[in-house]
C-alpha cells in the first residue's frame, strides 16, 4: 500500500476509522463512551471482575480501565468492593443504575454496528471483521 494522501498510511487509515465508529456511538448511544460500554458488558457478563479482568476480557489497557472504572463507579453505574484475602484488589460488580443504561444502550450500540457495515457486503464483512480482530490481538505490531 502507498503512502500518497489519497491512501494514508494502515496507522492513519486505522485511527480514522476508529474515530468515525467512535463518533457514530458517541452520537448514537450519548450516556457512554465505546469503552465505557465494553467494561460495563464485560461486568455484566461476569459479575465480581477485578479490574485486571476487565482488562484481559475487553482488551482496555490498565491505566483507562482504572480511571473509567472510577468514573464509572462515581456515576453510579458500578460497584467495587475489596476482594477477601487481596486488600489490593477489587471485585467490580454492575449496578441497577448501571444495568439500566447498558440495556438502555445496547439497541442503540447494535444499530451503529448495522449502520457502520451496511455499506459493505455479508462476505466483505465477515472477512473485514476476522481481519480487524487479527489485528486487535496482535501485541507484536
Amino acid at each position: 500500500m502507498g503512502t500518497d494522501a489519497s491512501e494514508g498510511s494502515v496507522v492513519h487509515l486505522l485511527h480514522k476509522a476508529a474515530q468515525v465508529a467512535d463518533g457514530a456511538f458517541i452520537r448514537a448511544v450519548r450516556t457512554l463512551t465505546p469503552r465505557q460500554f465494553a467494561i460495563l458488558k464485560a461486568v455484566a457478563a461476569t459479575e465480581g471482575l477485578s479490574q485486571t479482568e476487565v482488562m484481559v476480557a475487553t482488551g482496555i489497557d490498565r491505566s483507562t480501565v482504572s480511571s473509567m472504572t472510577r468514573t464509572l463507579v462515581k456515576r453510579g453505574y458500578l460497584a467495587r468492593k475489596r476482594i477477601k484475602g487481596d486488600a489490593r484488589t477489587y471485585a467490580i460488580r454492575l449496578t441497577d443504575a448501571g444495568r439500566r443504561v447498558l440495556d438502555g444502550a445496547k439497541p442503540m450500540a447494535e444499530k451503529v454496528e448495522i449502520g457502520l457495515l451496511k455499506r459493505i457486503t455479508t462476505a466483505e464483512r465477515d472477512r473485514f471483521l476476522k481481519l480487524l480482530a487479527m489485528f486487535a490481538k496482535d501485541r507484536t505490531a
